[in-house]
């Protein structure tokens, strides 16, 4: 089965259930630059496949629930 792509900021904003963040594309540039959202720009878009979103995103969640200082 083929890998399912999100295409343009906003559908892998929405994908993230970001739908209701006021600066939602500006909130995943953010995080593509800052903190290794797995999305790639192609043909002037940013694009990014659902399966490397769901384990970034699990990533995400794991170190968020982690004291600081730990890693």
């Amino acid at each position: 089965m083929p890998a399912q792509i999100l295409q343009g900021l906003k559908e892998i904003g929405d994908y993230l259930g970001l739908q209701h963040v006021v600066d939602e594309r500006h909130l995943v540039l953010s995080w593509i630059s800052r903190e290794g959202l797995p999305a790639k720009r192609l043909g002037g878009r940013w694009c990014a496949e659902v399966n490397e979103l769901e384990a970034w995103w699990a990533g995400a969640a794991d170190s968020l629930s982690k004291p600081r200082g730990q890693s």
